[in-house]
């Protein structure tokens, strides 16, 4: 694709197939005065952010862990009292349902207790060591600054060895007292575990990275001229949702995209980012649209660096290719060739932009020709009609988009990659379709609106909890 992927519209303009020509008045066609400038509808990403709830759970495992507890508790007015000290003894298990995270808890508890008899008072010098499983719930929600508001409580305990105390020749059942004491100081267990929740599932830290990566320009030509993609956020959204055994952070980005040339400024990015909003859509995809503009000096510049000095041959004459340009009319598209050999003098090309869907072809469908010249060869010019006389002209204005729609989804995944803090995010964009929404010819410029639609996601890596090795996709 010699004229580059800006030319995914570019072209559009500048395509030719030349069948089914007919002469037509020697006289140029008459440039439009349009001037106008095309508005793009927003796009809308939506991205969902993948966390690996097996590798929270081993962070937790990880962070979460020795003596939680050392106190004595004055249990009556009597001056009854118990000591304990709670240390987790197993693995946590953490699960994510319905917008909670739920969490089986080990712990072995050792106590002593005192209890007054009158003026008899009965102790334990030996701690009686008992076994609980406690199932701590989280409800999970999103604060309006992006991050998680957690409400975890304990739902109910599990008793494994029940704590029976021998002392003299009583026998206490500490199990009622052992629970009213963990319900009371649940806070130091619930505390640890929020903590460890909140600094790994730091949302705003990868909202606000969404946020600015997606903004990042994103080259998507490197040869004949160097063409950007900028996209500019207005607004963002997101709910927490569940995919089998992953937490899932749907997240849908506003945004206008625009191309920028080269010599072009790209302009700013918008660094405020709003406020949670709840996303209420079901929408899952990407759709979004582009607005490509190219000047017709840049498409000049272009056609006059691949055509100029061509030669037009058939039937034993011959022209030489001095200058061409294009403008556009009311009718849509025309090329001006000026030529010296056998011909002296100006080819006009003109007809209608098209665009194949089925072959994703940008080409110039109605398209005629005709001759300007002072030259005696005038009326016999219709050997420059030869089938392969401008053969070289289709070649380098129909432009294959194809390639370039095959290769966005790479640019889209390496532009965020490969950000300050890339290596611990990647974005895998499954498909796209790319098909041209709006096209329109003004005096100055060629502009054209793109949909394209697909699916992406985010995969927020094991590394990001555990440490691991980085992995391509999630």
């Amino acid at each position: 694709m010699k004229l580059g992927a800006i030319v995914t519209f570019c072209s559009l303009a500048a395509a030719a197939l030349l069948f089914q020509c007919g002469r037509v008045k020697p006289e140029p066609p008459k440039p439009t005065l349009l001037e106008t400038e095309l508005t793009p509808p927003m796009s809308t990403v939506v991205i969902p952010v993948y966390y690996h709830v097996d590798s929270l759970e081993a962070t937790i495992n990880n962070k979460v862990k020795g003596t939680f507890l050392k106190k004595w508790m004055v249990l009556n007015e009597k001056g009854d009292s118990l000591y304990l000290e709670m240390t987790r003894t197993g693995r946590i298990d953490i699960a994510w349902e319905k917008h909670a995270l739920t969490c089986s808890f080990p712990l072995l508890v050792s106590g002593k207790f005192i209890k007054h008899l009158g003026a008899i008072t009965i102790r334990n010098s030996e701690p009686v060591e008992m076994e609980v499983v406690l199932n701590l719930v989280t409800q999970v929600s999103i604060g309006k600054d992006w991050n998680l508001t957690l409400d975890s409580k304990l739902k109910h305990i599990r008793w494994v060895k029940d704590p029976m105390l021998k002392v003299a020749m009583v026998k206490v059942n500490l199990r009622k007292k052992v629970e009213e004491a963990i319900a009371l100081h649940q806070e130091d267990l619930v505390g640890k575990m929020d903590d460890a929740l909140r600094d790994k599932l730091n949302t705003r830290k990868v909202i606000v990275k969404i946020w600015n990566d997606l903004q990042k320009p994103i080259r998507i030509n490197k040869k004949s001229m160097p063409v950007w993609l900028k996209p500019y956020a207005h607004d963002l959204k997101a709910k927490l949702s569940q995919s089998g055994p992953f937490m899932v952070l749907e997240v849908e980005l506003e945004a206008t995209i625009q191309t920028i040339l080269e010599d072009e400024d790209i302009p700013p990015s918008n660094t405020t980012l709003p406020a949670y909003k709840p996303k209420t859509s079901a929408a899952d995809s990407l759709k979004i649209f582009v607005l490509a503009t190219l000047p017709f000096e840049k498409v000049n510049a272009i056609l006059e660096k691949e055509l100029k000095g061509k030669t037009i041959a058939a039937e034993g004459y011959s022209a030489t290719v001095k200058n061409i340009s294009a403008y556009g009319t009311d009718e849509g598209l025309a090329l001006k060739i000026q030529v010296k050999g056998d011909v002296v003098g100006n080819i006009y090309l003109r007809g209608t932009p098209y665009y194949d869907t089925t072959k994703a072809v940008f080409s110039v469908k109605d398209f005629r020709f005709d001759v300007d010249s002072e030259n005696a060869l005038i009326t016999t010019a219709d050997w420059m009609l030869h089938d392969n006389a401008l053969g070289f002209v289709q070649e380098k204005l129909t432009i294959d988009v194809q390639p370039l729609i095959d290769q966005v989804p790479d640019l889209i995944e390496n532009g965020i990659e490969k950000g300050k803090s890339g290596e611990k995010i990647n974005v895998f964009v499954d498909r796209l379709d790319l098909i041209p929404q709006q096209l329109v010819i003004t005096r100055k410029n060629i502009q054209v609106i793109l949909k394209g639609t697909g699916k992406a996601s985010i995969g927020l890596e094991r590394k990001v909890f555990a440490g691991k090795k980085r992995k391509k996709r999630v």
